[in-house]
């Protein structure tokens, strides 16, 4: 008897015989063979929003640690490009608006401390109020209600403080970006909690 190692197995291919050993031989299919079907899997998701995630963070940790505008302006844009690859995606997961806010409060917080420099225009000045006035996405930050409200009274009760238009908030906010870092830093924390879950 030969070994089962040694058994050999002919097939005949386009009318010429081909012989191989028999262990070799897994499968034998007339026709086409048969695809494996691409299972979709959550992974590369969660990867992605934990990747854009992680990059907030390390901007979260440097906001904490001072940093200059320079350096800040410098480390926001690079994060905003991987945010925004992330936001870019086809993923509906319930992270996804949330690091998108996440990212908006600390692009507008780079914007508004701007304002403290010569080069910046009142147009963007303008821009930054109506966004933190009417961006319902940038709603439900207790630290910045509480400001715009306090600004607002101010406003209302000094007869020098006006703001016919519209911009005292953003110049208000340039010296005061920790209020729009401490609502980023909510959103991340609301971010990490739902990618636990």
């Amino acid at each position: 008897l030969f070994p089962y190692t040694t058994l050999f197995r002919s097939i005949e291919v386009g009318g010429q015989a081909i012989t191989m050993p028999f262990a070799k031989v897994r499968a034998i299919y007339f026709g086409a063979a048969p695809t494996a079907t691409p299972t979709v899997s959550a992974a590369p998701t969660v990867s992605a929003a934990r990747e854009s995630l992680d990059a907030l963070m390390e901007l979260q940790t440097v906001t904490t640690a001072g940093i200059s505008y320079r350096d800040y302006s410098a480390r926001m844009l690079d994060v905003k490009i991987r945010v925004d690859r992330y936001l870019r995606g086809n993923d509906g997961g319930p992270a996804k608006p949330v690091i998108g806010a996440a990212m908006r409060y600390y692009e507008l917080a780079s914007q508004a401390w701007s304002l403290k420099f010569p080069s910046a225009g009142l147009t963007m000045a303008k821009s930054i109020s109506q966004s933190l006035r009417t961006d319902t996405s940038l709603d439900g930050c207790a630290a910045l209600q509480s400001f715009i409200s306090n600004l607002d009274a101010q406003t209302r009760t000094s007869r020098w403080m006006k703001d016919p238009d519209g911009m005292l908030l953003s110049f208000a906010l340039s010296d005061h970006p920790g209020i729009l870092w401490s609502c980023g830093s909510s959103k991340i924390a609301e971010a990490e909690q739902l990618l636990k879950d």
